[in-house]
């Protein structure tokens, strides 16, 4: 798990389709630290984003597909 503020430069690069679309799951990522927690599993990853602050939150939760030893995270 993480609890951290995600950097400036990963928040500049989002694409503004993926802020639009999940600005309801992301929180207010941009002032807020997130918490960020991963199970890894034989057959995948699943990704559990949670952010919350005094009056709301939000979550996200995406899996990868296929062999988890060559996606995010690998190595």
């Amino acid at each position: 798990m993480t609890d951290s503020k995600i950097p400036q430069d990963v928040l500049d690069s989002l694409e503004d389709s993926y802020t639009v679309r999940y600005s309801d799951g992301n929180g207010d990522i941009y002032n807020n630290p997130v918490q960020t927690y991963l199970l890894r599993r034989a057959d995948r990853e699943i990704w559990v984003h949670l952010a919350t602050d005094s009056a709301s939150g939000g979550w996200i939760i995406a899996e990868t597909t296929g062999d988890p030893s060559t996606g995010p995270g690998a190595g």
